[in-house]
């Protein structure tokens, strides 16, 4: 009787392969996912002024770079006067399937991929 060693599907993309097999596959799977327009407004505010201006403070660089990025997308506004914290936002959002498909196709049929898979169905 011969007793073989059962190794999982998290082991096998452990590996530098399967850590570079699913980066790549990660990727791919984000360039079938398109973002078209993106848009957020943000307001804020705290029972304590001093904490909503320390936050606005803490943020503002990140908030100067994504009006710069896009002027009419983003926008945040600190509130003194109330407790609020209240965002709206929309996005466009386009999936191509074929891109997604072939991503999980060449995944799967990688060294990493297949091993990984195989693994799966063995080890139920």
């Amino acid at each position: 009787m011969t007793t073989r060693l059962q190794v999982g599907a998290g082991d096998v993309l452990r590996t530098k392969t399967g850590r570079t097999a699913v980066r790549q596959f990660l990727r791919r799977i984000l360039l079938g996912v398109k973002m078209r327009d993106f848009r957020l407004h943000v307001r804020f505010g705290f029972d304590d002024p001093a904490d909503a201006g320390m936050l606005l403070a803490a943020t503002a660089p990140l908030i100067w770079l994504l009006r710069v990025w896009s002027t009419d997308r983003f926008s945040a506004e600190a509130i003194f006067e109330e407790e609020i914290l209240c965002a709206s936002g929309n996005m466009d959002v386009r999936i191509y399937p074929a891109g997604i498909i072939g991503a999980l196709a060449l995944f799967l049929l990688s060294p990493a991929g297949f091993r990984a898979a195989k693994a799966v169905f063995l080890n139920r």
